[in-house]
């Protein structure tokens, strides 16, 4: 069987430690922060040369954020409030904020994560969030599988099973939307949902939900093409494998 995975998807990792500007008004538990804690300054249309001028001024100094387009000035309480005092009084200044540091919680909330027999976590685990920390995944790295099968219909996997690009028809795939933008059409795309609730890519001459059970998965793919599916038995990528849409069952002989 040959499938996908794109942990980005459902995988999640333990704390990380990011750093981000918060606008003054919102209120979010902060874990740490430095003290006086610097400002991020977006500057908008006021020039650089103006903003390090006005920093000497009030007695603050600017130097780079780490983050493209924004400068980050530190100095004391008063002087970072004097220099976004000042900053505020120009047309066309973008904005002023203090730069804190949160904890993100995101290791997995299944309840067999740190028991289960794939090892993900726990004393004798693989320490995935490790590699967690480093990458969750690319839609663009195929992992084939060879075993006797996976659940392509699992509420924790439908959405990471690998789509053959070359098996979506043609005239289904003109009407399709990447609507993640990584190149290809996968079922995070087919179960997108539009901020106005529509679903862009499922509906007739797209995909359609056949089995009725709320989500766009293998099965549906699979299905004959009469019925909303996209097999419609055509050897798409010419592989010799007939509508082997997300992959192919070499016992049975069948997709």
């Amino acid at each position: 069987m040959r499938l996908q995975t794109t942990p980005r998807r459902g995988a999640r990792r333990r704390p990380a430690h990011v750093a981000v500007g918060i606008e003054t008004l919102e209120v979010r538990a902060v874990m740490s922060a430095s003290s006086p804690t610097p400002l991020l300054l977006g500057l908008g249309d006021v020039p650089s040369a103006r903003a390090a001028e006005l920093a000497a001024a009030a007695g603050a100094t600017l130097g780079p954020s780490g983050a493209p387009g924004i400068l980050q000035a530190t100095g004391s309480s008063a002087a970072l409030k004097r220099l976004s005092v000042a900053l505020g009084s120009i047309p066309g200044f973008g904005y002023a904020e203090p730069r804190r540091t949160l904890s993100v919680e995101a290791v997995p909330d299944d309840p067999g994560y740190a028991t289960s027999q794939w090892g993900l976590g726990g004393a004798f685990g693989v320490d995935a969030p490790a590699a967690w920390e480093t990458t969750t995944g690319s839609t663009k790295v195929p992992v084939a599988v060879v075993d006797t099968g996976v659940d392509y219909n699992h509420v924790d996997l439908f959405e990471n099973i690998w789509i053959n690009q070359g098996e979506i028809p043609a005239g289904v795939r003109a009407a399709l939307a990447d609507v993640d933008g990584d190149g290809l059409i996968t079922f995070y795309d087919l179960n997108h949902t539009a901020a106005d609730g529509s679903a862009p890519n499922q509906g007739p001459g797209k995909i359609v939900d056949v089995n009725g059970d709320g989500l766009i998965t293998g099965a549906d793919l699979i299905a004959p093409a009469s019925r909303g599916g996209w097999s419609d038995g055509d050897d798409g990528d010419a592989d010799g494998y007939v509508d082997d849409l997300i992959g192919w069952n070499f016992v049975t002989n069948t997709n």
